[in-house]
């Protein structure tokens, strides 16, 4: 209910004098009307002429929620005439606060701690975590519900994603219309190409629109924290590693210290091994061949050496046929 004139008393108001007094106008409490809070006089008041007015602001969604629920405000308008003996009359008004589609829907706190008994349990912001390697639903704790807390014109309520921060993140999300369950199509890990390694934060802008009379909308922020996991099995992997590298450089110092206490050991090579292998690889075929070619020239000198013993004899056996004929 707006601020301004409600009712005009001085056509209600008849005086009998004659001739016709000056009348003046106020506003006092009903009984018991000030022990249940349900005091009109806090909202209304009137002026000198006889004008009733709002005086206060009033608001269906929290006022008649603190009176009980029933919308009621009692005040009495009391008039008096000056005279030298003023008389009175009071009349009793029964003011009922009536709502009217003026509200929003709001995103209800469901923490434990909130209470929710006049619609004034409202949230502004929202938080959630989400696993850096896995896709589907946003977990939201409390979960984030909107109400529309209109009596009257009362809508389905549609939720939207406005905005995403960091950007590059917007086309992960969706969000469902009806019932503002937001969730993952593509996880981050794949997203970003497993390229970070720590948590962040990601925040979401929603919105929730209700489609009656009078068109309303709320926002809210959802900060989302990613979690993501250590990477144990590489950082245990790494850790012996690192353990046997201090142990075999204590050894390779040891017996360093121990070889230049006797003589000095010669420089070593890296990859020695491996040379080794290849230069036995190359020279074994060398000399195999080398063994081949000695063996044939020593054959064929042992058959050339026979050959010219075999010629020497027999040149000796003619030589002796030749003596003995004579």
């Amino acid at each position: 209910m707006v601020l301004g004139n409600v009712i005009d008393f001085r056509e209600r108001v008849e005086d009998e004098d004659c001739p016709a007094q000056l009348l003046r106008y106020s506003v006092g409490v009903q009984f018991p009307a000030d022990l249940n809070g349900q005091d009109g006089t806090k909202y209304f008041d009137i002026y000198d002429n006889g004008t009733l007015y709002v005086k206060s602001e009033l608001d269906y969604e929290t006022t008649v929620c603190g009176l009980g629920g029933n919308g009621l405000l009692y005040l009495n308008v009391i008039i008096k005439d000056v005279d030298e003996s003023p008389k009175t009359a009071t009349v009793s008004l029964t003011m009922t606060v009536i709502d009217v589609d003026d509200e929003p829907p709001k995103f209800i706190d469901m923490s434990s701690d909130c209470d929710r008994k006049c619609n004034t349990c409202f949230s502004k912001s929202f938080i959630g975590n989400v696993s850096y390697e896995n896709k589907g639903d946003v977990t939201v704790n409390p979960q984030m519900i909107a109400e529309d807390i209109e009596n009257v014109n009362t809508s389905v309520i549609l939720y939207y994603i406005r905005g995403v921060y960091p950007e590059p993140f917007d086309s992960l999300f969706t969000i469902d219309l009806n019932n503002g369950t937001i969730s993952l199509i593509e996880s981050f890990q794949n997203a970003t190409n497993n390229t970070i390694k720590d948590d962040f934060s990601v925040v979401l802008y929603i919105q929730a629109i209700n489609y009656r009379t009078l068109l309303g909308t709320m926002n809210v922020t959802l900060n989302l924290t990613v979690v993501v996991p250590p990477e144990t099995t590489t950082f245990q992997a790494s850790t012996m590693e690192e353990t046997t590298t201090e142990e075999e450089t204590t050894t390779i110092e040891e017996t360093t210290v121990l070889q230049t206490s006797t003589e000095p050991s010669p420089p070593t090579m890296s990859g020695s091994k491996e040379n080794d292998v290849d230069l036995v690889v190359i020279i074994v075929p060398i000399v195999a061949v080398l063994l081949v070619i000695l063996l044939i020239i020593v054959i064929f000198a042992n058959r050339r050496a026979a050959a010219a013993k075999r010629y020497i004899m027999e040149k000796k056996r003619q030589d002796i046929n030749g003596i003995d004929k004579r």
